[in-house]
């Protein structure tokens, strides 16, 4: 029973792929009547297509070509812009979607209780070798010093423990702490850029 429903699931997607291959095709070719029918006809297959907006799929134009491409849902990720950038975006979708039957979602991916670095006073390169303080407190991230948002972590953090920023992608070194300023004193392990709201992992 679980191998016919699996199967049944992968028909059902090949159909849908091989559906929005043929509507995409024809969307591509000379004004027709079979173009037109396709441009205009709401998705109602079982799988959907789900594309998260960024910065460089955000505009009209783009945005008008992705759902003739086939796009059912628009994933808009909160843990990164700002909230006002968000609602022009959401506009967007909603006067396209108007446009072709209010046939598009909307999901909001609202940011969880990750930790994660906070504001920045503009995105930085650190290298291998730099100096840099950690702490919890609300500031604005230099070069020098940043936030991240865990609120014990000066307490839980001694000389010789790592902190990964970026998912992983930086490393630092706690070589020790100012408990007056609530602030680790770190050493940069794994070169690269840090800006806001980017996920960190303390694996002590």
């Amino acid at each position: 029973i679980t191998l016919c429903r699996q199967l049944s699931t992968m028909f059902r997607i090949a159909n849908k792929i091989g559906a929005r291959l043929f509507a995409r095709h024809n969307l591509l070719q000379p004004f027709s009547a079979t173009r037109a029918f396709a441009a205009q006809q709401p998705t109602s297959w079982n799988c959907k297509i789900v594309c998260t907006i960024g910065p460089a799929s955000s505009s009209d134009e783009v945005l008008e070509q992705m759902i003739l491409a086939g796009m059912d849902v628009c994933r808009l990720n909160f843990s990164h812009g700002k909230y006002g950038e968000h609602q022009e975006t959401f506009d967007k979708i909603r006067r396209l979607g108007e446009k072709y039957e209010n046939q598009i979602a909307v999901l909001c991916d609202i940011q969880g209780p990750k930790i994660r670095t906070g504001r920045m006073k503009e995105p930085f390169e650190v290298a291998v070798g730099d100096k840099i303080r950690v702490t919890p407190d609300d500031v604005v991230g230099t070069p020098q010093l940043i936030q991240i948002s865990y609120e014990t972590l000066v307490q839980d953090l001694d000389a010789g423990d790592f902190i990964f920023i970026n998912d992983g992608t930086i490393k630092l070194e706690v070589e020790g702490k100012d408990a007056a300023k609530n602030e680790l004193l770190c050493e940069v392990k794994t070169s690269g850029k840090i800006s806001d709201n980017k996920g960190c992992n303390i694996p002590s």
